[in-house]
Order: C-alpha cells, then sequence, then structure tokens
C-alpha cells in the first residue's frame, strides 16, 4: 500500500503503536458500524443499511506487511 510522510504523530489503528512525525504511514479505510433510516418494519432488511467508515492511519509495518 502507498504510504506518505507524517506530518504531526498519530497512533496506528491496528497495533496502536505512535507514529512520530516524519515516518511513513498510510490511512485505511475502516467500517466503524451500520446505519439504517428504515422505519416500516421490525426487521430491517439488509439492503437499507449503509455502512459508516472512516480513514484511520496504519504504520509502515500493518500497511506493508513482510510475507
Amino acid at each position: 500500500m502507498k504510504t506518505k510522510k507524517a506530518m504531526q504523530g498519530y497512533k496506528c489503528y491496528s497495533c496502536k503503536t505512535k507514529i512520530k512525525k516524519g515516518e511513513q504511514y498510510a490511512r485505511k479505510s475502516v467500517v466503524l458500524g451500520k446505519t439504517t433510516i428504515w422505519a416500516h418494519e421490525t426487521p430491517t432488511p439488509d439492503w437499507a443499511w449503509e455502512t459508516y467508515r472512516s480513514a484511520m492511519p496504519h504504520c509502515n509495518n500493518c500497511a506493508n506487511p513482510t510475507l
């Protein structure tokens, strides 16, 4: 995954390590939850749900794992 230089300090979303200013990191989109505005019946159909996503910082080791 493509990385970029950190302009400020971050905390890795995966391994919870600190990413210092100037180190390489990546931003990955993660699913934080699901929302719906369905109000017709009690069992909400699968197509009525929308995922809530946010881009979280990941350190270089988590973004580009070596095999």
